[in-house]
C-alpha cells in the first residue's frame, strides 16, 4: 500500500467545509428526533471544515431505527473524549480531530492517518472489475491480531478495510466498551470519507492536494480542498448541516435507498474512483504531480465544472448517509 508522507493528503470529505432492517419510520418524525439531540447547533460547533460530515451524519441518523438510535447514543454516552461534542452528528468529525491532535509525530496521527483513504492510481483504466482488482493490490485485507481495529491496529491500512473492521467490531458482543466507542466514531466518519472522490485516487499529487485551482467565486485553493469544501458550500450556501440534511432526506426516493444498499465498501471506493477520474480530474489540462506543484499557475475552473462537482457531491452525501444508516441498523439491533 502506498504510504503518504505529507499530512495534507488526509483532508477528509468535509475538511474545507467542512423491519426490513432498513425501514423508513416516517421521515419527518425521525428527523425531528435526529435534530433534537444536537444536530441543530452543529453549525456553530466547528469551523468551515466540518459541514459535509455533519450533513451525512444527520441524514444517516434520520434513517436509523429507534433501536439503532438508542444503541448508538448509549455507546457515545460512555465516551469521555472532549475533541468534539458528544452527540452523533458532532462525533462525525471526531476522527479528523483525533488525527490532527497527534501532529506531527504523535500516535493518533501516525497510527490513523492512512485509514482515511485508498490510493487507487489515477492511471488505472478499464471497467469496475479492473479498478477493484487494483484496489485489492493496494489495500489487501489485514488480519487483525486479537480482532481490534483501532487500539494497536496496523497504521498501514486503508479506508475499505477499516470500514469493514469497525463494522465487524460493533456487531461483536464481545467488543470492549472502549473499542465500541472508537469503532462507532471512526465508522461514522469513514463512510463519509470514502464517498469523497479524491479519497479514493492518487496521481502522485496526494489526492489532488498538490493541484491548485481557481474557482469562479473563491480564492485559489487545492483541488482536494475544492471538493472537500467549496463544492459542498455551493450546494448549502452555508446552511446549517441539519437543515440541509433535511432537504436531502426529503428528496431521496425509496427506489434510491433500495439501489444504494446493494453494494459494499469495496464497490463504494471503486465508484468514487471513477468519479475522481472522470469528473474531479476533468480539468481540460494535465495536472501536476507534487514535484511540480502549480500554486502560481492555477487551473481555472469553469461554472460547468463547479456545477457538476456540486451535483456529484450532493449524490455522494446522500449515498453516504443512506449506507451508514444501513450498516448501523443491521448491527445495532
Amino acid at each position: 500500500m502506498a504510504i503518504k508522507k505529507l499530512g495534507t493528503r488526509f483532508l477528509c470529505w468535509s475538511r474545507f467545509l467542512t423491519e426490513n432492517r432498513f425501514t423508513l419510520f416516517g421521515k419527518r418524525s425521525v428527523l425531528a428526533i435526529a435534530f433534537s439531540i444536537g444536530a441543530l447547533n452543529c453549525q456553530n460547533a466547528f469551523a468551515w471544515s466540518d459541514p459535509g460530515h455533519q450533513i451525512i451524519a444527520a441524514l444517516a441518523y434520520s434513517y436509523l431505527t429507534p433501536e439503532a438510535q438508542a444503541k448508538a447514543q448509549a455507546i457515545l454516552a460512555q465516551d469521555t473524549d472532549t475533541l468534539t461534542q458528544t452527540d452523533f452528528v458532532s462525533r462525525s468529525v471526531w476522527a479528523d480531530k483525533y488525527r490532527e491532535a497527534g501532529r506531527p509525530d504523535g500516535a493518533s496521527y501516525i497510527g490513523t492517518r492512512e485509514w482515511h483513504f485508498v490510493d487507487i492510481p489515477l492511471s488505472t483504466n478499464g471497467d469496475k472489475a479492473m479498478v477493484e482488482s487494483e484496489e485489492e493490490k493496494i489495500c489487501p485485507i489485514v488480519d487483525l491480531k486479537g480482532g481490534v481495529a483501532s487500539l494497536g491496529a496496523p497504521a498501514q491500512d486503508c479506508i475499505v478495510n477499516k470500514i469493514n473492521q469497525f463494522t465487524a467490531e460493533l456487531a461483536d458482543p464481545k467488543t470492549s466498551v472502549q473499542e465500541q466507542v472508537f469503532a462507532l466514531k471512526f465508522l461514522i466518519h469513514f463512510v463519509g470519507d470514502i464517498h469523497q472522490p479524491l479519497h479514493t485516487s492518487d496521481n502522485d499529487d496526494h489526492g489532488g492536494n498538490c493541484v491548485w485551482v481557481a474557482p469562479t467565486s473563491h480564492d485559489p485553493m487545492r483541488l482536494h480542498g475544492f471538493w472537500d469544501y467549496q463544492a459542498v458550500y455551493l450546494l448549502t450556501k452555508g446552511a446549517a448541516p441539519a437543515d440541509y440534511a433535511k432537504i436531502l432526506h426529503d428528496e431521496i426516493t425509496e427506489q434510491q435507498i433500495k439501489d444504494w444498499q446493494t453494494e459494499t465498501p469495496k464497490d463504494w471506493a471503486a465508484d468514487s474512483f471513477e468519479l475522481s477520474k472522470n469528473a474531479a480530474y476533468n480539468l481540460g489540462t494535465t495536472t501536476p504531480h507534487c514535484d511540480a506543484e502549480n500554486k502560481t499557475t492555477t487551473i481555472k475552473l469553469t461554472p460547468d465544472y463547479e456545477t457538476n462537482a456540486s451535483n456529484i457531491s450532493k449524490i455522494q452525501m446522500e449515498k453516504a448517509g443512506v449506507r451508514l444508516a444501513k450498516i448501523l441498523n443491521e448491527i445495532l439491533r
